[in-house]
């Protein structure tokens, strides 16, 4: 079945969902306080060779049967000075570009990179690639080479489609911009990027340089992708949020009838955990190595690590017993992601745990507050449960349910008027044909490959033609 390619044309406002949130990284308010000055300079310089944006380009290189694609790219994986124009990036086409992650240090494996200019703005393949490289590597491991096909043919169209509405509202967006708003966006950006480096390296700087370097990327074109990011999130925010009216109170009620299941707050008890898992007994490897290993062993060692555990139970519950607190036991005694947090959970609701903890939660319903379970065997391990308080199930009422109808409604018709200005920006925009065809080649080339897909000589494109 064939979309109607008017169906793609209407390029999803995928921006405007991401960008109702205040602005962070230290940008505050700083569009508000300078967007009534005069605007020093003009626009970046129009992109040459280009006819309009005709959906057919796009619907050319991108058919398949699947909704649009819905996920919201990180402000990490989006970009600091704009660059001059087609000049510079003409450079950029020789900058060769890994195809998996593995072969990103190989460059017998790398390619050439071709860009995307939208009214002279650049898309690059590792901007569109980046925040989808972790999750196809991973469905390329998990599903069938049919549903990989699907699933990263959804994925690449949705963040391309996504990354155009975002240029397109950063045309606008820079037009605005004014001198005394520069050090304010520069802080952001530093910020943002330094988030991320706290974050996935561990506040290393070295390390960031050392993955930008692996993964064969510009340090300069990261900042400038979290820059344009950054600035179209404020103003489409500053632009729209004062044209929202206040929803009436008959609208919230109206809404609050509408929708009781939003406004339900299901039965919560407070988790308390003591976690032994029989892998942490086993000798040798890591904790993950072991995990890995259990199911699979038999013999004495699975035997041994059974009753090592056992043993360890019995201590921890001959501390309970003497009057030790459960979470200074759980600190003690515990192998679970909240160990340290004394094993608490915080409040869980019936069928919100899966895997080893589900027979855990299963426990905690039927414990009265405060009271310890018995110790729970499962496959994987022993657990002891403390039941704290319990929250019965109720019904939000009105008073307490408006503000957040109320800002729910507000993001929907902010979100509407996003949607209603990219339309007319797509309608105007302009897109070089050529450049669609040799950046959808480059993307299916950097995309990770399934291991199937050799023997059956799978290519992007011949999903998407």
């Amino acid at each position: 079945m064939r979309p109607n390619r008017r169906d793609i044309l209407m390029l999803p406002a995928l921006v405007g969902a991401i960008l109702l949130c205040g602005c962070s990284g230290g940008m505050g308010n700083w569009w508000n306080r300078h967007k009534d000055k005069p605007a020093s300079g003009s626009p970046g310089p129009s992109a040459r060779n280009q006819g309009p944006v005709d959906q057919k380009l796009i619907d050319d290189v991108m058919r398949d049967d699947d909704a649009e694609a819905t996920s919201q790219p990180s402000a990490t994986s989006v970009p600091t000075s704009r660059p001059a124009g087609r000049k510079e990036w003409a450079k950029a086409k020789k900058q060769p570009i890994p195809t998996t992650s593995k072969g990103r240090r190989s460059t017998d494996k790398s390619i050439e990179t071709p860009i995307l200019f939208i009214n002279g703005e650049v898309i690059t393949v590792h901007e569109v690639l980046d925040p989808l490289n972790k999750p196809l590597e991973d469905a390329t491991k998990e599903m069938s080479l049919p549903e990989y096909q699907r699933f990263a043919l959804k994925k690449v169209k949705g963040q391309l489609l996504m990354l155009i509405d975002e240029v397109l509202a950063y045309g606008e967006a820079k037009k605005q911009i004014k001198d005394e708003m520069e050090p304010a966006i520069k802080k952001a950006v530093d910020q943002t990027e330094q988030g991320r480096i706290n974050a996935e390296f561990q506040g290393r700087f070295s390390r960031y340089q050392a993955y930008l370097e692996a993964e064969g990327q510009d340090r300069q074109e990261i900042r400038r992708r979290i820059r344009r990011h950054l600035v179209v999130r404020q103003y489409l925010r500053d632009t729209f949020l004062p044209l929202v009216h206040a929803p009436t109170r008959r609208e919230l009620a109206k809404y609050y009838e509408k929708h009781p299941d939003e406004f339900t707050e299901p039965l919560r008890v407070e988790m308390f955990l003591i976690d032994v898992p029989y892998w942490e007994f086993l000798e040798g490897g890591s904790s993950q190595d072991r995990q890995a290993l259990w199911p699979k062993l038999r013999g004495p060692r699975r035997i041994e690590a059974r009753r090592k555990a056992t043993q360890h139970m019995d201590r921890a519950r001959q501390e309970l017993a003497s009057g030790i607190p459960f979470d200074a036991v759980a600190r003690s005694y515990s192998f679970g992601p909240n160990a340290k947090k004394g094993g608490a959970w915080g409040a869980v609701s019936p069928g919100a745990l899966t895997g080893r903890w589900a027979d855990a939660a299963e426990v905690l319903f039927q414990l009265k507050p405060d009271q310890v379970s018995d110790v729970v065997t499962t496959e994987e391990g022993l657990l002891l449960v403390k039941a704290g308080k319990r929250f019965e199930k109720r019904a939000i009422p009105f008073l307490e349910a408006q503000p957040i109808i109320e800002d729910k409604l507000v993001k929907e018709r902010q979100r509407q008027l996003e949607t209603d200005l990219l339309s007319r920006l797509r309608a105007k925009a302009t897109i070089n044909e050529q450049e669609v065809e040799s950046f959808m080649l480059g993307l299916d080339k950097a995309l990770p490959k399934h291991p199937d897909a050799e023997k059956k000589s799978y290519k992007l494109r011949s999903t998407i033609q």
